[in-house]
């Protein structure tokens, strides 16, 4: 698992992510299981939030619905495979 944060001017950490069908995203002591394609999309939103140095929503859709998900640099972030 990769634990954030995420980028730290490193993002080819985001290549290490296991490819699989789904991706288990743990935010803020929630766990969301995601698909793998909507994975991607928030990472690139995660990375370039917190690569800016801000702070924004940013929708996640998994498995049970949708949240709208407030990511700084000091978000509880970890990401792995199902």
């Amino acid at each position: 698992m990769i634990t954030h944060p995420i980028v730290d001017h490193e993002p080819h950490q985001v290549a290490d992510v296991p490819v699989a069908e789904c991706v288990l995203i743990e935010f803020g002591g929630n766990d969301y299981t995601v698909p793998l394609e909507m994975a991607e999309i928030f990472l690139r939103l995660v990375i370039d939030t917190v690569g800016r140095g801000d702070e924004r929503l940013i929708p996640l859709r998994h498995n049970d619905g949708i949240e709208l998900l407030l990511v700084s640099a000091s978000s509880p972030l970890r990401i792995g495979s199902c």
